[in-house]
């Protein structure tokens, strides 16, 4: 098998445990349910000094926008979007593909196209799968399935694509889901691009872009987190990176977006 960037799985790792588990966040002064919570259009942004370790360097007069920066070589953008009359998915799509503009496009996850199914030899005996403790690890003609409780990663050498599965009484999808949304992973040996869908009402959505090389301005790392009502104005925030420390932004910039979102 071949192996996969510990910088994308990394980025991949973290955004899972962001997404179900708040990395580390603390939600004691939250809502049980944030599903139940419908946010409210804001006229205004909340700037603040600083969000952790995130410190300000410009505001608009008019409250629509202001911009963050950190010692590791991140920025983040804060805006306020109104939508008017188009679907917010027409506006974030606006926004991922700027977002995309800034990655090596060789280095991006496409769907690979059906192949035929090449005739096994005679007498193919497959690898015993590796069994441990709640971890089932099976390898065939370079597939790789690796299956924690009802979660199912799978790795492939030809497209060194990753893909990530979650079991339930109706079957397999191929998006995690958790009680507050779903998370979904496409990776290659270098590379992870991550989005997250929250189940609540209103728009809540985030796109992760990681590669291990950087893009035509330097960036490794690029994404956005977008929360608001359905007719807007949306609050928007991204993040353009080219360090490897990323964790503890993805943190900053999500506070920023409940700060001014309520959730």
């Amino acid at each position: 098998m071949k192996t996969f960037s510990i910088f994308a799985l990394s980025v991949s790792a973290c955004a899972l445990a962001l997404a179900l588990s708040g990395c580390g966040q603390d939600t004691t002064s939250r809502p049980a349910s944030p599903a139940s919570v419908s946010p409210k259009p804001i006229s205004q942004l909340k700037c603040p000094d600083r969000q952790g370790r995130l410190r300000r360097v410009a505001q608009a007069r008019d409250g629509q926008g202001c911009d963050y920066s950190d010692n590791n070589g991140q920025d983040v953008s804060l805006r306020l979007i109104a939508i008017g009359n188009s679907p917010a998915e027409i506006v974030l799509l606006g926004v991922e593909n700027s977002l995309f503009a800034l990655m090596p496009a060789a280095d991006m996850p496409a769907i690979p196209p059906a192949q035929p199914k090449s005739p096994e030899p005679p007498h193919a005996k497959a690898p015993a799968p590796l069994v441990l403790p709640g971890i089932k690890v099976k390898t065939e003609h370079g597939k790789t399935l690796v299956q924690i409780g009802g979660l199912s990663i799978h790795t492939d050498d030809k497209d060194d694509s990753v893909r990530i599965e979650a079991s339930s009484a109706t079957g397999t999808m191929p998006l995690l889901h958790s009680e507050q949304g779903s998370v979904s992973v496409n990776a290659r040996a270098n590379t992870a691009v991550i989005r997250m869908h929250d189940r609540g009402e209103g728009i809540r959505r985030s796109l992760i872009i990681a590669c291990e090389n950087p893009g035509p301005a330097g960036f490794r790392v690029v994404g956005y987190e977008a929360r608001g009502p359905m007719g807007g104005p949306l609050v928007i925030a991204t993040i353009k990176g080219k360090s490897k420390h990323e964790r503890q932004v993805f943190k900053d910039l999500k506070a920023l977006v409940a700060l001014n979102s309520g959730r």
